[in-house]
């Protein structure tokens, strides 16, 4: 994206106050009202209101080129996401820590839409029991599973219980 000039400031200045501003608004979460306040007080140069709007407008429309230049796929988004949430139940299981590998495991769930909000998954040595909001329990009766199934399964099944 190219700079627009603000005539009270030097293209390096307003550079600098553009990449400021980002800051500001996404590592700080501040309102426009807050931005503005610093901008007054923090610029190299006395600003005009005008020129205030400009940088935080040129600083929004940079943010988001960015955003949809990086987040354009909606399919390489939801990989990230899972990725992140692979790294973040890895770190939980790596302290032993059984309810952040559940939050992270539910969250990872929901984005993939495996379960709704109210649903749960309750295993036992031969049944899985899914609990759906609309539903009473869907069965899935593991005696159905060919040997080699059955053997995943419980290699699966120990697995889990062994981590959490």
């Amino acid at each position: 994206m190219e700079v627009l000039p603000v005539p009270s400031l030097t293209k390096i200045q307003t550079q600098d106050l553009l990449r400021q501003v980002i800051y500001w608004i996404t590592d700080e979460a501040l309102n426009r009202e807050q931005v503005r306040k610093l901008i007054a007080t923090n610029a190299p140069a006395a600003l005009t209101e005008s020129e205030i709007n400009n940088i935080i407008n040129q600083s929004l429309q940079q943010l988001s080129e960015e955003f949809y230049s990086q987040y354009s796929d909606p399919i390489k988004v939801i990989n990230q996401h899972v990725e992140w949430y692979e790294h973040i139940y890895s770190y939980f299981n790596s302290i032993n820590n059984a309810a952040g590998c559940t939050k992270a495991l539910q969250a990872k769930e929901k984005l993939l839409r495996l379960l709704k909000d109210k649903n749960t998954i309750i295993l036992s040595k031969k049944q899985i029991r899914i609990t759906e909001e609309k539903r009473d329990q869907a069965v899935l009766d593991l005696d159905r599973l060919t040997p080699d199934e059955q053997n995943r399964f419980n290699y699966l099944y120990q697995k889990i219980k062994v981590n959490g």
